[in-house]
C-alpha cells in the first residue's frame, strides 16, 4: 500500500492537475470588455502541516502529536498558476500583464504512516514516542487510526459477472 500511495502522490495527482490546464473562460457579457480569461498551471507541491505550540514555536506535525492533540495527519496540495486576461477594445485584442498566483490550496490528503511523506520515515531524531514501531499502512483522521482495506478480488485472467456466477452455482 505504501508504494501505491507514493505513486499516487508523485505521479497520479500531478498528472491529473496538469491535464486540467489550461482553462480558458470566454466572457459573453457585452457590458464587460473582457474577451476571455486564460488560467495556466505553473507549479505543484505538497506542504506538510506544522504544529504551532502555545509559545509560538513551530514544529513538524508527527503521528504521535496528532494522536495526543486530536488532529488529523495530512498534507496540503498547493498549485501555482498564471492568469492572462484578454480584453477587446476598439475591435483589437489587448492582453493584460500576466498575474502569477502562488500556493493555492486545492485540497488536503491524509498521510499514510510509513510513506515517503511521513515524518517518521524522514526523521531519525524524533522523540521515542514518535518511534513507536507501528506497522505502516494506516492514516490518522480526527486523531483516530484509519485503515484502507482493498475490496479488489484477485482473479487472474478470469472475467466474472453475475450470470457466470449463477451458472456455476447451478452446475454444482
Amino acid at each position: 500500500i505504501l508504494d501505491s500511495y507514493d505513486y499516487l502522490l508523485n505521479k497520479v495527482i500531478p498528472n491529473i492537475v496538469n491535464s486540467s490546464f489550461p482553462i480558458v473562460i470566454p466572457i459573453y457579457n457585452k457590458d464587460v470588455n473582457i474577451k476571455y480569461i486564460e488560467i495556466n498551471f505553473t507549479g505543484f507541491k505538497y506542504d506538510k502541516i506544522k504544529n504551532i505550540e502555545n509559545n509560538g514555536v513551530e514544529k513538524e506535525l508527527t503521528p504521535y502529536l496528532c494522536r495526543i492533540k486530536n488532529n488529523s495527519y495530512f498534507i496540503t496540495i498547493l498549485i501555482n498558476i498564471t492568469v492572462k486576461i484578454t480584453k477587446l477594445e476598439n475591435n483589437l485584442e489587448i492582453t493584460m500583464p500576466i498575474k502569477h498566483i502562488n500556493d493555492i490550496e486545492i485540497g488536503k490528503l491524509p498521510i499514510i504512516i510509513g510513506s515517503d511523506m511521513c515524518a517518521i520515515k524522514e526523521e531519525t531524531t524524533l522523540p521515542l514516542n514518535d518511534k513507536n514501531y507501528d506497522i505502516p499502512g494506516y492514516c490518522i483522521i480526527n486523531w483516530k487510526e484509519k485503515v484502507i482495506i482493498s475490496q479488489e478480488k484477485i482473479a487472474n485472467n478470469i472475467i466474472t459477472n453475475s450470470y457466470t456466477h449463477i451458472r456455476a452455482n447451478k452446475k454444482a
